[in-house]
């Protein structure tokens, strides 16, 4: 049994003791490796080991909170395009690609390191009584010497790569054990000691995806304050998830469910009238949203609004959209945010037009993202959500950027065009900041162009350095667009924005994003 595994000399010393193990549940039955289950518990026994041997205890049943001065680390090696390889070459060529690289890499070991297959093409390895970080550096270079010859697979010959990731033991020191989740893979390792262990393989596996994110044949060590960031950014996910979830758990439009995915599901056990964490506020905070005015130029006349996102966490600031629309595109929330806004943007446009006859006339405008411009649903949403609130479809304008639609072609396009048979108005937010292909100009389907601010901003106090803001309203002008500029902050650019035939602006010189309460006394003047 012992050529199973050149480096475990005795492959059943580790799993002495632990009764419900046997060789063949603990060993991999293609490479004769040790398997995950098995390297789990022989990791959590030698961090454990390191542990006390570090604080000088002499119990072997005390349980540190953290381990300093160890030297032992862990790799994960994940073959580059193994799927692709066994898509073509078979599952049997792959087999044998395990098989040899297993054997280099035994080659390598030392006597008390550990090899162990991992997943379905993914290898771990244990280093141990490791020195300085630059030793565990040259290992890491090591590691990649099977990948340097070729694979003779039968008739065929060929190389492989694959991304490595490391975690050092080292970098346990100074964290609580019970500071990151415990992750779920790890629910058959025996209670008690599993989160040492459980640790160093999440900090493995984190550096192990940013190696495969950066390319094929790549490495990296795990960076702490990356993990932190990371941290951060999975609870505000999480809080973000159960936001909008409380948002839309009062009734109207049913919101199109995307809380559970598996990066971040909401567990059985979430509640959303469970106690709060400050105060009577849920610890999730509130979406809401803000209302900027838009201003036809040459009447001065409220044309309507612009609906902005804001999210209140408790103690902090408002949370502007770049603090988390980017979060929620990445993680897929941007689908059933997108929809909670429109919603609840319409529905108070509603509200205006019930209480002052003058909102009959006003618009409002919502920002459309690049998924809810290619999610198939999009259309039957803006249809069920303009019926439940009995807003009139031209009185919707949609506002998206020039990038998201030049990246959606044709599929973009064709969303467009049946939002304009609906009446509906559509906006080129930012324009003059992404591609701004004037090929396609003419065959987007949209009612307007809205100056990008930095434009604006460029702008002297008589209209010098104007000339884009100028070129961009005559071409509006020439193919039939409106022209709308945004970020204006002066009477001066107000002037000049209204000689050029600017026909509407926004920003702070007329509001600020107003909460709807404040927003009224817009209306109340236009009345």
């Amino acid at each position: 049994m012992n050529q199973l595994n050149s480096g475990l000399a005795s492959p059943l010393h580790f799993i002495h003791g632990v009764g419900v193990l046997h060789p063949p549940s603990s060993f991999d039955g293609l490479t004769g490796l040790v398997n995950r289950h098995a390297l789990l518990h022989r990791l959590e026994q030698l961090l454990l080991e390191a542990a006390i041997e570090a604080t000088g205890s002499q119990s072997k049943d005390k349980r540190p909170n953290r381990v300093e001065n160890t030297s032992l680390v862990l790799v994960l090696i994940d073959v580059d395009g193994f799927r692709l390889l066994n898509h073509h070459l078979g599952h049997g060529a792959g087999d044998r690609l395990l098989q040899s690289l297993s054997h280099r890499l035994q080659r390598l070991l030392r006597p008390g390191d550990i090899l162990s297959r991992w997943d379905n093409d993914v290898f771990a390895v244990v280093l141990t009584q490791l020195g300085s970080g630059t030793e565990a550096t040259d290992w890491m270079q090591r590691l990649r010497q099977p990948f340097r010859e070729p694979f003779v697979l039968g008739d065929q010959t060929l190389f492989v790569t694959a991304g490595l990731g490391m975690a050092s033991s080292l970098q346990l020191e100074g964290l609580s054990p019970t500071m990151l989740r415990p992750d779920p893979r790890f629910s058959q390792v025996p209670s008690g000691h599993g989160s040492l262990a459980e640790r160093l393989v999440q900090y493995a596996e984190e550096a192990l995806n940013t190696a495969k994110n950066q390319g094929k044949a790549s490495s990296s060590r795990f960076d702490p304050q990356c993990h932190e960031r990371t941290r951060q950014q999975f609870a505000l996910e999480t809080l973000l998830r159960l936001a909008i979830a409380a948002q839309t758990a009062g009734g109207g439009v049913p919101v199109q469910e995307s809380f559970g995915s598996p990066r971040s599901p909401i567990t059985n056990g979430s509640d959303l009238s469970a106690p709060t964490a400050v105060g009577d506020r849920p610890r999730w905070g509130q979406l809401l949203l803000h209302y900027q005015p838009l201003v036809r130029l040459k009447t001065g006349q409220l044309e309507g609004f612009e609906a902005l996102v804001r999210w209140q966490l408790p103690g902090r600031d408002l949370l502007s959209p770049l603090e988390f629309i980017p979060l929620a595109e990445e993680t897929g929330l941007i689908l059933p945010l997108g929809q909670w806004v429109l919603q609840e943007a319409c529905q108070q446009l509603r509200r205006w037009q019930h209480h002052w006859p003058s909102a009959e006339r006003l618009t409002m405008s919502v920002n459309l993202s690049p998924r809810e411009l290619t999610d198939p649903g999009l259309l039957h949403r803006v249809d069920q959500i303009l019926a439940a609130t009995g807003v009139a479809s031209h009185q919707l304008r949609l506002e998206l950027t020039e990038n998201v639609v030049m990246e959606n072609l044709p599929q973009g396009i064709a969303a467009l065009r049946a939002l304009r048979q609906r009446r509906i108005s559509l906006s080129i937010d930012d324009f003059g900041t992404g591609y701004s292909s004037l090929s396609y100009l003419d065959q987007l389907p949209v009612n307007s162009l809205k100056i990008d601010r930095s434009f604006v901003q460029r702008m002297g106090k008589w209209g010098e350095n104007g000339e884009i803001v100028r070129a961009i309203v005559r071409m509006g002008q020439s193919l039939g667009l409106e022209t709308v500029v945004e970020g204006v902050t002066t009477r001066r650019q107000v002037r000049y924005l209204r000689s050029l035939g600017c026909d509407m602006a926004q920003g702070s010189y007329f509001a600020m994003p107003l909460p709807a309460h404040e927003a009224i006394r817009w209306i109340a003047q236009a009345a």
